[in-house]
């Protein structure tokens, strides 16, 4: 049996919080960004390739933020 991410699991390895209106969210800081940001977010989605989604909110390109995630 696999086992699906969570937005938890998110949050403890990268900081930031799981959102208040989507327990599958994480807003996370983006790389390079202050500890305190939550540019970075983070949805689970078991059919996503890699089991999550992301966007970022402080220019930071996608493919960055996907590794950094990883």
């Amino acid at each position: 049996m696999t086992r699906h991410l969570t937005a938890e699991d998110f949050v403890s390895r990268l900081g930031g919080y799981v959102s208040a209106t989507n327990p599958n969210n994480a807003r996370v800081p983006a790389p390079g960004k202050s500890r305190r940001s939550d540019a970075l977010s983070i949805i689970v989605d078991p059919d996503a390739d890699d089991g999550f989604r992301n966007n970022c909110f402080a220019d930071v390109p996608w493919k960055e933020c996907r590794d950094y995630i990883k």
